[in-house]
């Protein structure tokens, strides 16, 4: 199978002749001509080094190819693509399996003495279930300070960089209820004057704990109590082991017991 670019084989005959010196110094002897196939002049060519060039790629292109070669060659090829696909897939998958998930929860304070709590997971899933044991921890458990909880869903530590975040009446931002938290921040007056606002660029490792982590770099001025029926709302900015930023945003209303997610309150995360 020849491509339709390639030149026809030469097919031109020449004779040429032949000899060899005889011994003895009598001279020389012709002994006969042969029939053989014209060749280029190589002299000519080696002076054009794109003649040169063009000679070797057309001897690779126009040569006997057989459909085997064709076959084999794009095989090869083809398993290069599937490898190349499979080791990205693994690479993010593997990330994504990996990585550190951020969720951020309502204020926690310091566990109340004489008050039998413990943590909800131990309660969980170390002791025989009961009619009547409450599980999960309500905020009267706790006493100041009151710090923002953070989540880590994931299997490695997340590195905090940036923490934003707000306090807001609920009357006030009930109107602003259905904008995303980014929107809110980067125009802050959407909400009145009142709102309460923080910002904290302390770098910090949060390691796996779906618990709940209370974040230092976050505390509020008063006690829980005097924000009830407000929103907590704001963004984290946060990288994984990978060198990965990504974002998790909250709003939450403090009711008197717990902190109620507003619709599409985790939605913005990545």
């Amino acid at each position: 199978m020849r491509p339709s670019f390639c030149k026809p084989p030469n097919n031109e005959w020449a004779a040429q002749s032949y000899q060899y010196s005889s011994p003895a110094d009598y001279g020389t002897e012709w002994r006969g001509q042969i029939i053989a196939r014209k060749t280029i002049d190589a002299a000519s060519h080696n002076d054009n080094p794109y003649e040169k060039y063009k000679d070797n790629t057309l001897e690779i292109l126009c040569g006997e190819i057989k459909l085997t070669d064709v076959a084999l060659a794009l095989f090869t090829y083809y398993l290069v693509v599937v490898g190349w696909f499979t080791m990205r897939n693994v690479d993010e998958t593997t990330k994504r399996t990996e990585r550190a998930y951020i969720v951020c929860g309502g204020p926690f304070g310091r566990v109340k003495k004489n008050t039998g709590f413990r943590r909800v997971f131990d309660r969980m899933f170390q002791e025989p279930q009961r009619p009547g044991l409450r599980t999960f921890h309500k905020a009267n458990d706790f006493t100041e300070p009151w710090r923002m909880a953070l989540h880590n869903f994931g299997r490695t530590p997340a590195f905090i960089s940036e923490v934003i975040w707000g306090l807001s009446p609920k009357a006030d931002f009930e109107f602003w209820s259905k904008t995303k938290v980014e929107e809110i921040i980067q125009d802050c007056r959407l909400l009145p004057d009142n709102t309460e606002w923080g910002e904290s660029r302390a770098d910090e490792a949060i390691p796996p704990d779906i618990a709940g982590i209370p974040y230092r770099h976050v505390e509020f001025e008063k006690d829980r109590s005097a924000y009830i029926d407000w929103v907590f709302f704001g963004r984290v900015i946060y990288r994984d082991i990978f060198g990965e930023a990504h974002s998790s945003y909250f709003k939450l209303l403090l009711t008197k017991e717990h902190s109620d997610p507003f619709p599409g309150c985790h939605s913005e995360n990545d």
